[in-house]
């Protein structure tokens, strides 16, 4: 499972700095630092994922049975599971960026859309009041 979870996250890691930093570089400098941050975050988790691999199995003697001068073992197999929860905190960073990229888009939107129209109408209402005088 690790190797799944450090692939994953260097996967996501790759495209969510592909695509924020594909995008225009002077209009979308926020979300290209906040992308920079959750890529620095996601490395950490990869570097707890890549420690927290302690997952063994070893082959142990279940019992031991002796019939005249023969004696035979049976052997099983015992796990520790690894009890980390890394991939939690990996979803949960990824919950996190979803959040915060949505409160980006709608700011964004909110500054095309809204209060940049009022300036450009504020300028063109200045601009139209000055040459009437």
């Amino acid at each position: 499972m690790t190797l799944t979870a450090l692939i994953g996250i260097g996967i996501t890691s790759f495209l969510l700095l592909y695509f924020s930093f594909s995008l225009d570089k002077k209009e979308h400098w926020l979300l290209q630092l906040l992308v920079s941050f959750f890529v620095l975050g996601l490395l950490v988790i990869a570097g707890k994922v890549a420690l927290d691999d302690k997952d063994t199995c070893d082959i142990v003697k279940l019992n031991q049975t002796v019939v005249d001068n023969t004696t035979t073992y049976n052997y099983g197999e015992f796990c520790v599971e690894n009890t980390h929860n890394s991939t939690l905190h990996y979803y949960k960073t990824i919950v996190w960026f979803f959040r915060c990229y949505v409160g980006y888009i709608l700011m964004y939107f909110l500054y095309r859309v809204w209060i940049r129209k009022k300036l450009l109408d504020m300028k063109m209402f200045n601009r139209w009041r000055g040459s009437g005088k």
